[in-house]
């Protein structure tokens, strides 16, 4: 299923930077804050981690397909999956 979808953002896009750029968005919604987060502060829990995963991914998938647009998106992106992982670690 991942491979088919790689295809299929690889065959519908237009430039490589686009390409690289919807996967650093990925990337960063994915992985930065839950790593932040579990890194630096220590009431996070994995419980939170997996919740700020989810909701950046969300929020990516979203902001790519022009659901909902954040403004200056690479920063922006922080901001909920950093109230997601903040919220499910207190819980």
């Amino acid at each position: 299923m991942l491979i088919v979808c790689c295809i299929a953002m690889a065959a519908t896009e237009a430039s490589v930077i686009s390409l690289l750029s919807m996967s650093y968005l990925f990337i960063e919604a994915a992985i930065l804050v839950p790593f932040m987060g579990g890194r630096f502060w220590p009431r996070g829990n994995r419980h939170g981690a997996v919740a700020a995963s989810v909701v950046g991914i969300l929020f990516a998938v979203l902001e790519i397909t022009g659901v909902f647009v954040l403004p200056y998106s690479a920063i922006t992106i922080f901001i909920p999956a950093g109230i997601a992982f903040v919220a499910v670690s207190l819980a």
